[in-house]
């Protein structure tokens, strides 16, 4: 996509010449050259819900479906939508977006990420608006902090207010468990235990609330006449439930060649913010012993880290009839679960791998949590620093600690013989050049702090405020004894390969005098053993 065109105004990666190409076969009423911004799978509501792709453009909003030979084409100009809302199905599921023009209204459903697409459309709306409903100087930040974001509302093209948009919902901690995992509620057999990348509204959506399933079903699992309930709410346990019936080949050598099987799914507990719990029942009659026996499904969704879902798959066979058919139906029902959600985990993966946009995270979430990475880095380092500092502090006291034993010993030998021989005029040197190379390991030290003081300014700093710090840094490193710093001849600027070289030679001082302190210890501690023994 071309530079400062609305694509890139909204961050969204570039489409791909083919997608784009597809996408104007399908709607020609669209001009060439309005690029395709990005697409999600999502349902129509008509008569039926019809499921189908929804189409961003620069200048236009796009729905197309084809089932059966059966092609739904919708195409709206964003220049025509006065309102964008979103919507729930079911009264809880938050998986629908309402689009509005003067003349019509249009419901779309089942999206796997809503909140991601909303945020997307409501962008591409703004910056597509014509040019006299922008700021004055057309620019992005402008355009971004106007009217559109304030906190009561959208500012619409013919002055009707707008739902805000809302954050995609965020786990409160990296990781969460279920309430049944909490409290031990987990069936004994476990048949899919796997971790996906995306939001736990999107898995939600693409389990519960999409026609993924009934694909699924169909596609993969060659069922037949399946028949997906609504979402309805229990007048028993109040809990939203639904009903789904289908029939199942079954593959065995003996016993039906198919059986009907029937499922009440209710939901146990629904927080996007913590975990989702689904209990499915499914009774299969036609299987020998049908009537006796049904297979209690408990599906837990949990979030895994930042960015990712755990999917756990618990199974019970509940009998409530006795049968001497007991272990074979256990084992076979339990197999047959396995089977199954391996199957729907490749299903599952596959659908992410084909339609990556739809299991992309809230951006703005996921900058969030890039910033506040970059800030425990950056304590890290510190951390890092201030114990290089501790160790070096560390040498220095233990050789002073030496200093001081040596004095010791030395006073009380000359205390006790006043005439001085050869060896105390060794512990005597000795002691000189322990002093000598303390005070070099604390001047070593010293440099290096006021080295990463001065040479890590912030981030707000700005290369002025940098290059003073420097230059005071190196002032200061050439009142120091010894100290040789070399400068470019023409404007006095220390030179990369020279700072390094500087560096190098500052590191090799303190592990040299590291080195000569512990070689003057063990001559100290050799001397010692010499004049006690008396040899």
């Amino acid at each position: 996509m071309a530079p400062g065109s609305i694509a890139t105004a909204v961050r969204v990666e570039s489409i791909s010449e083919k997608r784009n190409q597809e996408f104007h076969a399908l709607f020609r009423s669209v001009p060439e050259d309005d690029a395709l911004v990005e697409d999600y799978g999502c349902a129509l509501q008509k008569e039926i819900l019809v499921q189908g792709r929804l189409y961003i453009s620069e200048n236009h909003l796009c729905f197309n479906a084809n089932i059966f030979g059966w092609v739904t084409n919708l195409v709206i100009a964003f220049a025509d939508i006065v309102e964008i809302e979103k919507r729930s199905t079911a009264i809880f599921i938050p998986n629908a977006i309402q689009v509005s023009t003067l003349q019509s209204k249009h419901f779309f459903a089942s999206f796997l990420s809503r909140d991601q697409a909303y945020d997307l459309i409501v962008d591409v709306w703004r910056y597509s608006r014509p040019l006299s409903y922008r700021s004055s100087n057309g620019s992005t930040d402008d355009i971004q902090n106007s009217q559109l974001d304030q906190e009561d509302g959208i500012q619409g093209d013919y002055n009707e207010r707008q739902q805000v948009p809302t954050q995609q919902p965020s786990q409160a901690h990296e990781r969460t468990d279920c309430t049944c995992g909490e409290n031990g509620g987990h069936y004994p057999n476990t048949v899919m235990d796997e971790t996906y990348n995306c939001s736990l509204e999107t898995m939600n959506n693409l389990m519960y609330n999409s026609g993924f399933m009934k694909r699924f079903l169909i596609e993969d699992m060659k069922s037949i006449d399946l028949n997906i309930g609504e979402w309805i709410k229990s007048e028993d346990t109040e809990q939203q439930i639904r009903k789904t019936s289908y029939i199942k080949p079954l593959n065995g050598s003996i016993g039906p060649k198919q059986t009907q099987c029937l499922q009440t799914e209710e939901v146990i507990y629904s927080n996007l913010k913590e975990s989702v719990t689904v209990l499915t029942t499914t009774q299969t009659p036609d299987v020998p012993s049908g009537n006796s026996f049904s297979v209690k499904t408990k599906t837990c969704m949990t979030w895994a880290g930042y960015g990712r879902i755990r999917m756990l798959v618990t199974v019970l066979v509940d009998f409530t009839k006795s049968s001497w058919l007991k272990s074979t139906i256990d084992k076979a029902s339990v197999d047959g679960q396995i089977s199954f959600y391996k199957q729907l985990d490749t299903a599952i993966k596959q659908y992410m791998k084909a339609h990556p946009a739809e299991f992309a995270l809230d951006r703005k979430h996921y900058q969030g949590r890039k910033r506040k990475k970059a800030r425990r880095h950056k304590k890290k380092e510190q951390d890092k620093q201030e114990e290089m500092g501790k160790k070096k502090s560390k040498v220095f006291f233990h050789g002073l600690t030496q200093v001081i034993e040596i004095i010791r010993y030395g006073w009380t030998i000359c205390r006790t013989n006043l005439m001085l021989t050869l060896n105390h005029w060794m512990v005597v040197c000795m002691v000189i050049m322990i002093c000598v190379n303390l005070l070099l390991v604390q001047k070593m030290v010293d440099v290096e702090s006021r080295l990463n003081r001065l040479t890590q300014p912030s981030n707000e700093m700005d290369t002025s405020v940098e290059q003073t710090y420097r230059d005071e840094l190196w002032s200061w490193l050439q009142t120091l004894d010894g100290w040789d710093r070399t400068t470019t001849a023409s404007s006095g600027v220390l030179d990369d390969s020279v700072l390094d070289q500087d560096l190098l030679a500052l590191a090799k001082m303190v592990r040299r005098a590291e080195k000569d302190i512990g070689q003057v210890s063990q001559a100290v501690e050799k001397q010692r053993r010499r004049i006690q023994t008396g040899s």
